[in-house]
């Protein structure tokens, strides 16, 4: 763009005066001072296209620090950070900058959504083990308040012990897959069906994987089944 608006700027500032002075200096081709006049011509010549070049730049300079605005939001939006940028201006760019804000806001909020409808569905699977197992109900929300307490006794980030509370509540989601004579079986287990029994930490990362967004708790999740099969 800077070099489109210099050669821009050059060609409208200098190309009719150089086509005036050119005029001019063919109808002064008789006088005796025509030299001097060439002199003139050229500082003039000289002055246009450094004001030509100067415009230009201040333009371009007008121009490059709203999208630089908006190419940082962008980017600080591809990194997770919702963050709205200033609107100083009051040209063509105020309605790209008022957009992009929207665009955010509308993010926020959608994310915002999507966290209440993920821990809904956290609590959904949790509640649902807990009718169909009642031998171990509470059993999620209990590994989920003593991950937690370990977490916070580890001093680990908020996000990540909010990720392991979460992924604590599904790691028995797997006993889904467990036939009901099975798993709700009164007496001992024989060795095929605790080989059943065991396979529920699999069958609940098959489950999870088809849900996109639970991927991110992918390592926490696969922790704890190890931990539980020890």
């Amino acid at each position: 763009i800077r070099t489109k608006l210099l050669i821009s700027m050059l060609v409208i500032g200098v190309f009719p005066v150089a086509l005036f002075i050119l005029a001019s200096g063919v109808q002064l081709s008789t006088v005796n001072q025509v030299d001097a006049y060439w002199q003139w011509a050229a500082v003039i010549l000289v002055v246009i296209i450094g004001v030509a070049t100067f415009s230009s730049f201040l333009l371009y300079d007008n121009i490059k620090r709203p999208i630089s605005a908006l190419t940082e939001g962008v980017a600080a939006l591809d990194a997770g950070r919702l963050n709205q940028i200033d609107n100083p201006y009051s040209d063509e760019f105020a309605q790209l900058v008022t957009g992009f804000n929207q665009m955010v806001t509308n993010v926020t909020y959608r994310d915002a959504e999507n966290e209440q409808l993920l821990n809904s569905l956290f609590v959904l699977f949790a509640a649902t083990l807990d009718a169909r197992d009642s031998y171990t109900a509470g059993h999620s929300e209990r590994v989920a308040a003593y991950s937690v307490e370990l977490a916070q006794a580890l001093q680990l980030p908020a996000g990540q012990i909010e990720l392991l509370r979460k992924s604590a509540l599904l790691h028995d989601i797997g006993k889904i897959g467990i036939r009901d004579d099975v798993l709700l079986k009164e007496g001992k287990l024989t060795d095929h069906e605790f080989a059943q029994i065991q396979e529920h930490p699999t069958i609940g990362i098959h489950i999870l994987n088809q849900i996109l967004t639970i991927r991110k708790y992918k390592v926490y999740f696969q922790i704890l089944h190890i931990l539980h099969l020890l």
